[in-house]
């Protein structure tokens, strides 16, 4: 998204446009940014047992809560439902 700066003229000086911040080329949107914490969040939940306050804390939520709330949109399983889910069956395939 750009955004449109006006000219600004100042007493006797000539028209000057505000540069344009520089491309952080390491920026990541919002929403990739939230898709990767989901990721790390399933891998984590899939493999261990630590509390889902831990996991949500170690991903980048400080709230538990709206952690779950956002994990839920996804596969419409709370990460607990995931983990019985998903996290028996990663053990049974690998023999654990």
């Amino acid at each position: 998204m750009q955004s449109h700066v006006e000219p600004t003229r100042s007493a006797g000086a000539a028209a000057s446009v505000a540069a344009p911040a520089p491309a952080v080329p390491d920026a990541v949107s919002p929403a990739r940014a939230r898709t990767l914490r989901m990721r790390e969040a399933t891998r984590i939940l899939e493999s261990c047992v630590a509390p889902t306050e831990t996991i949500a804390d170690e991903v980048g939520y400080e709230d538990a809560g709206f952690f779950g709330h956002l994990f839920k949109l996804r596969p419409n399983l709370t990460p607990a439902q995931y983990r019985r889910r998903f996290g028996a069956m990663r053990r049974a395939l690998s023999g654990s």
